[in-house]
């Protein structure tokens, strides 16, 4: 076959144009549910992976704001286990009044920060436990009725106390005069809410000296003969162990050695630590 039988030597090439069928068209300018899937099947062959969300709420409050995110593409889409193609690559964004939410639990993290750079460092860090012996559970609980079986009898409980609690801290002023305060509230899965403060105080009531620190903290039992209930409290709801040589297996062990440090050294007096955390007074009593 000779080349030259298929080349143009005076005649112009014209091109036809074809017209888009109306099927394709369809999908790709339609609002069906089949042209959603068409297109967003499609976008895995994209070189562009940035989107640009509009947030209603942010727009409400009249605030210029713009999110984008970067979507990461079919991935993610694997491991949220989507498989409705008109719903992929739509997402909501939870507001700030959402509690718990993204940007609620950011909100909270930087109104902290602020009040730490405002007030300086915390001087208390403390943590309070739901205690399931407590009289106010138990006389509400039936013969078969388990803790973990009444929710609601243990958050409004909680509640109370909690909010006791920060009466003695805050109007009563039992470790000083507070200038600012955090705490945050955990509900576990399979266990009972618990509490974390952070208590800073005035600069007047700061604890710069190791005598400072015996006023609130004992790290020595107290004497089972002029107090035999504290004592009793003490042993069983605050010691730690046994644990290294005598209690080798306990939950606390790891290469050996107990993960908290325990046991605690003996100092006859409270000094500052290297680190900034203080070596309570610990004597040798017995």
């Amino acid at each position: 076959m000779n080349l030259q039988d298929f080349a143009v030597t005076s005649s112009a090439i014209r091109l036809t144009s074809h017209k888009m069928p109306p099927e394709l068209s369809e999908l790709y300018f339609g609002n069906t549910e089949e042209s959603e899937n068409f297109r967003t099947y499609n976008n895995m062959f994209a070189f562009t992976s940035l989107g640009v969300k509009y947030d209603k709420e942010l727009a409400k409050r009249n605030c210029d704001l713009f999110r984008i995110e970067v979507l990461q593409g079919l991935l993610d889409i694997l491991k949220c286990g989507e498989r409705e193609a008109s719903k992929i690559g739509k997402k909501t964004f939870l507001p700030v009044t959402f509690i718990g939410g993204p940007r609620d639990m950011h909100q909270r993290y930087m109104d902290a920060i602020a009040l730490v750079q405002y007030f300086g460092k915390p001087d208390f860090f403390i943590t309070m436990t739901c205690n399931p012996s407590w009289p106010e559970i138990k006389e509400h609980l039936s013969l078969a009725d388990e803790v973990y079986n009444r929710p609601d009898l243990i958050s409004k409980v909680f509640r109370v106390k909690v909010e006791e609690l920060k009466t003695d801290i805050l109007k009563r002023q039992i470790f000083g005069r507070v200038a600012g305060f955090m705490y945050t509230i955990e509900f576990q899965k399979c266990g009972l809410p618990h509490a974390h403060f952070l208590i800073i105080l005035t600069d007047d009531h700061k604890l710069l000296i190791p005598e400072s620190y015996d006023k609130f903290v004992c790290a020595e039992l107290p004497d089972s003969k002029k107090d035999r209930d504290r004592y009793s409290l003490v042993i069983k709801h605050m010691m730690h162990g046994p644990c290294g040589k005598l209690n080798p297996t306990n939950i606390c062990m790891k290469n050996n050695n107990c993960k908290f440090k325990y046991p605690k050294d003996f100092a006859e007096q409270t000094s500052k630590g290297k680190n900034s955390y203080p070596i309570y007074r610990r004597r040798r009593t017995g």
